[in-house]
């Protein structure tokens, strides 16, 4: 019945369109259903259902072809079209933790550096003298993000897991509410921020000499990307009213320093209104949805693990991608297939 293409989209290669149907129309009840995730379990473990039956060093051995081994075996598969490391056309086999994109960016950048020593030389060259944009900065800034996104990774693998799988959709669903704030945050901050910024950027250069010492006018609110960034961490309690000091300067043979109060007490005004606005009312509005939503998962935490779990497996079921990039460029007779059949 799984199997079965009515209903679905014309020119679906799914090995079961009925459950694409499902997870398209949030049919969570028949995603659910024990018969379902068993025969989807089964496809997707594939040779592997014997997991939990093999003896440890077969189960070494398997982690490590399909690891250490991996740029080996698996174009020793591609090679043979399939016939060697059968595994490889096992869904469960084709985890892809790399993000791939930032990683080839980031290997560019550091060959551009590598070219640039070469050319110029200087390979120990202090970063004082670098260019503030040099391909080794570039490489280093994208590196990390690429670090830190890989290691998020793990949590969609999390979610095959029962003891874990609820959790991590409830942080997944809390996610979405947070990403819904930040849009309401934007407009709010960028709105204060051009008001704040439009009374205080006149004052921008501005010192005075009080006491022997000589004050510069804070440069928080003096451009539109400090008042932006001035509000952001404010959000974390870093507002202070003292960094809202207006300096306007001297006059007169007595060097009277002039005050101009109004601008001073509007400035500090708009900020309490902001505090008020987005912490005391929006943050703890989000805290309070973020709680709803994770509660109404964790209730029905088994259906919504369903749920997840079916959309994980369906992800590769899909023929045409044995191994990830770039070990699938090589054509084999799955590709084959696929694009004889996209061509009729």
């Amino acid at each position: 019945m799984l199997k079965e293409s009515q209903g679905a989209p014309v020119g679906s290669l799914t090995a079961f369109p009925r459950v694409s149907v499902a997870i398209d129309t949030d049919q969570k009840d028949f995603l659910s259903d024990p018969r379902c995730l068993t025969v989807l379990k089964k496809k997707f473990k594939g040779e592997w259902a014997d997991w939990n039956g093999i003896s440890n060093s077969e189960k070494v051995a398997r982690i490590v072809v399909h690891t250490v081994g991996y740029p080996i075996t698996s174009l020793v598969n591609v090679l043979t079209n399939g016939k060697v490391f059968k595994s490889y056309s096992t869904p469960v086999a084709r985890y892809d933790l790399i993000m791939m994109s930032m990683y080839l960016l980031a290997f560019n950048a550091f060959m551009n550096s590598w070219l640039e020593v070469k050319h110029h030389g200087q390979p120990y060259a202090h970063r004082v003298h670098w260019d503030p944009y040099h391909p080794t900065l570039l490489f280093e800034v994208l590196f990390t993000f690429a670090s830190v996104m890989s290691s998020w990774r793990l949590f969609y693998f999390f979610q095959i897991f029962r003891m874990y799988g609820p959790v991590v959709i409830s942080i997944g669903r809390c996610v979405k509410d947070i990403l819904i704030f930040m849009s309401m945050f934007v407009v709010i901050i960028g709105s204060f921020a051009l008001g704040l910024n439009y009374l205080i950027e006149h004052y921008k250069g501005n010192v005075v000499l009080r006491d022997g010492k000589l004050y510069e006018q804070p440069t928080f609110m003096t451009s539109i990307e400090s008042a932006i960034r001035y509000l952001y961490w404010a959000w974390y309690g870093y507002l202070d009213p003292e960094r809202l000091e207006v300096v306007v300067g001297q006059f007169g043979p007595d060097k009277e320093e002039t005050k101009h109060y109004l601008v001073q007490s509007a400035a500090e005004l708009l900020s309490a209104l902001y505090y008020i606005i987005l912490v005391v009312s929006l943050l703890n509005l989000m805290i309070s949805i973020m709680s709803n939503t994770a509660a109404a998962v964790l209730e029905n935490s088994e259906k919504e693990w369903a749920y997840v779990l079916s959309q994980i497996w369906m992800e590769f079921f899909d023929d045409c991608r044995m191994i990830p990039p770039p070990f699938n460029d090589c054509f084999n007779e799955k590709n084959t297939k696929t694009l004889d059949y996209l061509h009729g």
